[in-house]
């Protein structure tokens, strides 16, 4: 083998190289940024905040101090995981409920609101960035 032919393969190898780490590190970054946002399910029939900031890979938790009975149904769950969905729309008393905004979630709005007291208004949104 030439020293030009040794030396093409090398570079090659070592951009392969570079490549597949510059991938792994945009895949893990947003999982190692990820951040944990917590809502109020209020005696007040209210989320609380009602509005939230969040990004993929986050994680949501709404606490019910209070006892009331409530849940978190979303407008549309269709891009969230099912059983996490299933898990949210249980009647919840005292204690929490989460879910992991799932990595590849697109940017948008996504209403929710507390199936029992959604005429009282207990409504909130996840704003993903």
């Amino acid at each position: 083998m030439s020293f030009i032919q040794s030396v093409g393969r090398r570079l090659g190898l070592a951009a392969v190289t570079l490549s597949l780490a510059l991938g792994l590190v945009c895949f893990a970054a947003p999982a190692a940024n990820a951040e944990t946002q917590n809502v109020e399910m209020t005696s007040a029939l209210q989320f609380s905040p009602r509005e939230i900031k969040a990004a993929p890979g986050d994680t949501i938790v709404w606490n019910n101090a209070a006892g009331l009975p409530h849940n978190v149904v979303f407008d549309d769950g269709s891009k969230f995981d099912a059983d996490e969905m299933k898990t949210l729309g249980k009647m919840l008393g005292k204690g929490q409920t989460q879910i992991t905004l799932p990595a590849d979630l697109p940017a948008g709005d996504y209403t929710y609101y507390c199936a029992p007291h959604r005429g009282a208004g207990m409504n909130g949104v996840i704003s993903v960035q």
